[in-house]
């Protein structure tokens, strides 16, 4: 802990420079970026292990066509934590989107 008027701490603030962040999309992009929840991303893989083989198999039926080529997308390995399909599809299997794409660790 250090007092706020500690002269090595004052001589440090004043040379700090306030950031700041143009959007709140920006700051949700460098949030996802560095994996911080909720805006962290979760690899399809880690969704499909926590789910089982059963559920997966139901899952991926619940999914349209345009969804299921986003899913297969080898170039996108992960999806966003509140990505609201993959939340839907989630629900609609009875599974718990919290467990499901909770921070990988």
């Amino acid at each position: 802990m250090v007092s706020l008027d500690n002269a090595g701490y004052v001589e440090f603030s004043a040379k700090r420079a306030a950031s700041s962040v143009e959007s709140m999309d920006v700051l949700i992009e460098v949030l996802r970026r560095n994996n911080v929840p909720p805006y962290h991303r979760v690899a399809k893989s880690t969704i499909l292990s926590r789910l089982g083989d059963d559920k997966s198999e139901q899952a991926f039926a619940l999914t349209t066509i345009g969804q299921q080529l986003r899913w297969n997308a080898p170039d996108k390995p992960a999806v966003n934590a509140d990505d609201p399909e993959t939340i839907t599809i989630i629900l609609a299997i009875g599974e718990d989107p919290a467990v499901i794409l909770a921070p990988e660790i």
